[in-house]
């Protein structure tokens, strides 16, 4: 009983493997296709694959890169149409898939290739285009080179779809118009604020225009027109376990580089446009370190990625997009919080952003929540740069008004500082005057000056040789003295002896003489203005000889010469300075002792 069963089971798969039903076309512009079959390539053309109905097909089979490079996938269309049409056929995976259909006018086979392999100028790639006659079923092959999978060493199962081409034509068209209609209103706000910038040199300006430059490239990249600007495939690919790949190619490059672009765009302009730097230092540098973190996570995770070592962008993706949420993020609140600190352009960067930054953060949470190559988005990236281009415009509008209305604050500034430039003019030329009456004066006193000091100079030689003559002749009344006493020693009559004491007398009152001591004050008062009247204030009680002995100290004279002018020994005028010094309690100047 077993084994008849087995024989039945066995029976009934081989039918259902060689039995490949025909997929009716319902007439939709886009189907599904479910029903197909799979062989491996065993060295196979394609008039054997076409001709020989014993070939193994096995419907609805998977496709093995570990165990075969090459696989052929046999299609039965059933186009229920009276005419024939034009479609375009999808199959995953779109590697290297090369389409053969039998064209009934030509009477031959038709092939096609395409795939993220194939070089070509298609927008979207892998799409191939066959023919459908009508009230027919038509076979169609697709072999599909699958090698570059073989390192995942999964299974894949194809998926087919198939398009109209007259709905393709009118997609396609649509998206070209949309596209077309982004860029020249991009273009037109671009050459304009270009002009602008190279005219008034705000930065403002500056970093608006990258922002369009990023905008440009990346709704480019967004629709993949790259792939018809550039003939050339580069293309890194990743296999996942659910069957759906991934690749990273020319478009996916300049997206990355595009929203990096565009960011840094955005937080200069925010920067420079709320004066970050100087109004809120910290914010500032969290959105400068924001900004860091988000260019140098994108440059590794690109790099990493076209090399080929590892397919980091689609591990990198979720944390990208997080990235640029935190970023935008950032950007409003540091403008609701200027906006909350009164400073007056913060309002007009809100209004004008706040549709295009939510725009932004709504594609930034759609790809880091869902896929990257979704088309529910389609619009979203046009209507960003549309309502950013617009919003900025207004924004520029807002900021031109606010910089006249500085302006007009700033001429009233300058017209005050005007008139204090004219009243500090007129001060500086009475100054100048003053200056010049009092370097005429100033020039005078050096002429008096020189005077005086010419006088000084002679007063005080004039002093010195007095001085020096007063010490001189003292010394030889002192010398004549001391020969008067030495004959007054000698044997004599009373009258001799009373005559050398009349001598004696008369050159001991020689020596001190007013009559030299006046004519030494004058000369000292000369060069010593004001000496003896401030002496006399601070020291009433001083008698003559005191004075004269601080006029000689003054002078800085040695015991010496002090002793010869005052007719004593020297160890007399050591005495007698001690005892001055007493008597003026230290109140004497240090320059006079």
């Amino acid at each position: 009983m077993k084994s008849i069963l087995f024989l039945f089971s066995f029976l009934t798969l081989f039918a259902v493997s060689i039995a490949q039903p025909a997929f009716i076309l319902s007439g939709k512009d886009a189907e599904k296709v479910d029903v197909f079959s799979v062989l491996p390539n065993k060295g196979y053309t394609f008039e054997q694959v076409a001709n020989d109905s014993t070939l193994p097909f096995v419907v609805n089979d998977s496709l093995r890169p570990y165990q075969d490079n090459i696989y052929w996938i046999k299609i039965k269309l059933a186009n229920t149409s009276q005419y024939a049409e034009q479609y375009q056929l999808w199959m995953h995976p779109q590697v290297n898939n090369t389409l053969y259909y039998f064209n009934a006018n030509a009477q031959k086979w038709v092939e096609e290739s395409a795939g993220l392999l194939v070089p070509g100028n298609k927008r979207i790639t892998g799409y191939m285009t066959c023919v459908l006659q009508g009230n027919t079923v038509n076979t169609l092959y697709i072999k599909a080179r699958v090698q570059p999978l073989q390192k995942f060493g999964l299974a894949i199962l194809p998926g087919i779809s198939i398009k109209k081409q007259a709905a393709i034509n009118h997609y396609e068209e649509l998206v070209s118009m949309v596209w077309i209609a982004t860029l020249l209103l991009i273009m037109a706000f671009l050459l304009y604020h270009t002009y602008l910038y190279f005219n008034f040199r705000d930065r403002v300006y500056l970093y608006y225009i990258l922002i369009q430059l990023g905008s440009i490239i990346y709704i480019t990249g967004f629709r993949n027109f790259f792939n018809q600007l550039f003939s050339f495939r580069f293309v890194k690919l990743l296999l996942l376990p659910n069957g759906t790949l991934y690749f990273y190619d020319v478009n996916s490059i300049t997206l990355r580089i595009s929203i990096v672009v565009v960011l840094y765009g955005f937080v200069q302009l925010a920067r420079t446009y709320l004066n970050t730097r100087l109004q809120f230092p910290k914010l500032d540098k969290v959105l400068v370190i924001s900004l860091a973190v988000y260019i140098g996570q994108a440059i590794v995770s690109n790099a990493i990625t076209v090399s080929g070592l590892f397919y980091m962008d689609y591990y990198t993706i979720r944390f990208d997009n997080i990235l640029i949420l935190c970023i935008i993020g950032i950007i409003l609140f540091t403008t609701i919080w200027a906006m909350y600190r009164g400073v007056p352009a913060a309002r007009y960067f809100l209004l004008a952003n706040i549709v295009p930054l939510g725009l932004m953060i709504a594609l930034a949470l759609y790809f880091a929540l869902f896929s990257l190559h979704s088309s529910s988005t389609d619009l979203l990236p046009n209507l960003a740069v549309f309502s950013q281009a617009i919003a900025f415009a207004i924004a520029i509008v807002w900021r031109v008004n606010l910089i006249k209305t500085e302006l007009s604050s700033t001429q009233a500034e300058i017209g005050a500082l005007q008139t204090e430039h004219e009243q500090l003019l007129q001060r500086n030329r009475h100054i100048q005057l003053e200056n010049g009456s009092i370097a005429s004066e100033i020039a005078l006193q050096i002429n008096q000056k020189a005077e005086l000091q010419e006088t000084l100079e002679a007063n005080q030689r004039e002093l010195a040789s007095n001085t020096l003559y007063i010490f001189q002749k003292n010394e030889l009344l002192t010398s004549l003295q001391k020969q008067v006493n030495q004959l007054a020693q000698l044997q004599g009559t009373q009258s001799q002896k009373q005559a050398f004491r009349e001598i004696k007398s008369t050159l001991h009152n020689s020596v001190q003489l007013d009559n030299d001591w006046d004519k030494f004050r004058l000369h000292f008062d000369q060069v010593h203005p004001n000496f003896f009247a401030e002496l006399e204030r601070k020291h009433p009680k001083l008698t003559g000889y005191e004075v004269r002995l601080c006029a000689y100290l003054y002078l800085k004279m040695t015991a010496k010469e002090i002793a010869a002018l005052l007719n004593i020994d020297a160890n007399s005028v050591h005495r007698a300075k001690t005892r001055l010094k007493k008597k003026m309690s230290q109140e004497l100047d240090s320059e006079m002792i």
